[in-house]
């Protein structure tokens, strides 16, 4: 008789999903600067403190995984350096991070060509300096405003991630709150000085008349499509809109996106992607056409934007999957993904879907002669190694290039209880790796076995021109995986 090897596919109970991974988020709001010239940033800190209780009471987030810097706390360097520690260095693949920031943006002189409307889009934190030259304000201190690019290096760190990026500022879809002409229109989040805004709509973040917006938000750059994976960016507005405030219902000021966004989370949290994107741009355009938020100067109304930087599809996901089973397959989907190598791997199952009892066969194509895994990634902390494996017998892994048939004629695989959800990834290595001596690892285990933390310092090195030195078992560009989530039901 052949052998039977029997892995669960464990279910996944809602809101159950216990991987030791770290979610983290960081929450910016800047009412007011310490440069007494600059117009405060109405509704800011509301907002970033409606966005912290959000996370907690819709998507899960525990209190202690949030850290909040408000106003004088929210300091150019208190950004970067809490971005640094707490949402990179503090989460691995897989985990969930959210950054928030609510004030002020602004839009100044390219300063390395890599825009192709000269300008880069920045956030203006509570510390900026700014000056008067020639009528106009200008940026006086680089260490106290943060561009786009360094939210782009920031990106390339995080990516394998489940990321969302939220900016409620004008010029946001590259980053910004300025100034209606109607007096009942709340002034909007645009850089300017007091009394006026006639200094800062002849400044450097001026909206063209003829302007065109980019293709990409904020804090996206054409060398990061397609190496990025798991990466959300929300903004409030276009590169050339200004974003405004509102007065609720509640009486208290808000931003008009981060009120609506809230709105439509708390209706529903499980909403797809591309879902909660029309809604926000319905809602949005409906308070323009009733007066309540005004128009940028170049007659334009803000329209949010939503920009997706990922190989695996998210828009038909929930942001963040969370409380769900998409939780569990969304992570390991967004960290098992290599953006630096060309090796080509192609996973394919019968179907999505398999009763209790049926047996599971499946190919996989290769694009070279290496090392071939099949891994099984589950609920719990749990990922198993079913190819190569002591108990089919079945441990010769190197495999010729071309396709190959599982399971292979020393065993079966079937779907046996208990029901539900499990990530199935084809991993194709040049390299040995210390897989398949066990048939059960944790998800840490697995991800240092693959290095994906080398993999994450090596993605920004390639793509941010950083040095990097590695002591992984493998090299950055010698692997490369193909996943498919694949349900068990009940008979």
């Amino acid at each position: 008789m052949r052998n039977l090897i029997i892995f669960f596919l464990l279910f996944v109970l809602i809101g159950a999903f216990t991987v030791d991974g770290a979610d983290r988020a960081l929450v910016v709001g800047v009412d007011f600067y310490g440069d007494p010239t600059i117009s405060p940033t109405d509704g800011a800190v509301e907002d970033a403190r409606a966005m912290q209780r959000l996370l907690i009471e819709k998507f899960a987030f525990a209190p202690g995984s949030i850290k909040t810097l408000l106003n004088e706390q929210a300091t150019a360097r208190n950004i970067t350096d809490t971005f640094q520690s707490w949402l990179i260095n503090g989460t691995r693949p897989g985990d969930r991070v959210f950054f928030y920031y609510a004030g002020h943006g602004f839009q100044a002189p390219d300063d390395n060509g890599d825009e192709d409307d000269k300008l880069d889009e920045l956030v203006t934190p509570y510390d900026v300096k700014i000056g008067r030259q020639n009528g106009r304000i200008s940026l006086t201190d680089e260490r106290t405003f943060i561009r786009d690019d360094r939210f782009n290096d920031f990106i390339a760190e995080l990516s394998g991630r489940r990321v969302v990026l939220m900016f409620d500022s004008c010029n946001s879809g590259t980053i910004s709150r300025g100034v209606g002409d109607d007096p009942k229109i709340l002034a909007s989040r645009y850089l300017r000085l007091k009394p006026t805004r006639s200094i800062a709509d002849r400044g450097y973040s001026e909206v063209p008349k003829d302007g065109q917006p980019r293709d990409r938000s904020l804090i996206r750059e054409e060398s990061l499509t397609g190496k990025i994976n798991g990466v959300v960016v929300l903004t409030a507005a276009s590169p050339y809109q200004q974003a405004f405030p509102i007065v609720t219902p509640e009486k208290t000021v808000r931003g008009a996106f981060t009120y609506t966004f809230e709105q439509l989370v708390r209706r529903n949290s499980q909403e797809k992607l591309s879902d909660l994107e029309n809604d926000l741009k319905r809602e949005m355009k409906s308070l323009a056409e009733t007066g309540v938020i005004g128009r940028s100067s170049n007659g334009e109304f803000q329209v949010p934007q939503v920009d997706v930087i990922s190989k695996t599809d998210l828009a038909d996901k929930p942001l963040f999957a969370a409380s769900s089973d998409e939780d569990f397959t969304a992570a390991a989907e967004s960290a098992l993904f290599n953006p630096l190598s060309p090796i080509k791997v192609k996973l394919e199952i019968g179907k999505s879907r398999y009763r209790i009892g049926e047996e599971i066969n499946y190919t996989v194509d290769v694009g070279e002669d290496l090392f071939l895994y099949i891994l099984v990634f589950s609920a719990e902390n749990k990922a198993f190694c079913i190819f190569p494996t002591v108990i089919g017998g079945d441990t010769d892994n190197f495999v010729k290039r071309g396709r190959i048939e599982f399971p292979r004629d020393k065993y079966v695989t079937e779907a046996m209880e208990p029901a539900g959800k499990d990530v199935w990834v084809a991993l194709a290595s040049r390299k040995k790796l210390k897989l398949g001596e066990k048939q059960e690892y944790t998800w840490d285990e697995m991800f240092e076995r693959i290095g994906l933390e080398e993999l994450r310092k090596a993605t920004f090195s390639r793509l941010r021109g950083a040095g990097i030195k590695t002591n992984s078992p493998i090299t950055a560009d010698d692997w490369q995986a193909d996943s498919i989530v694949v349900e068990t039901i009940k008979r």
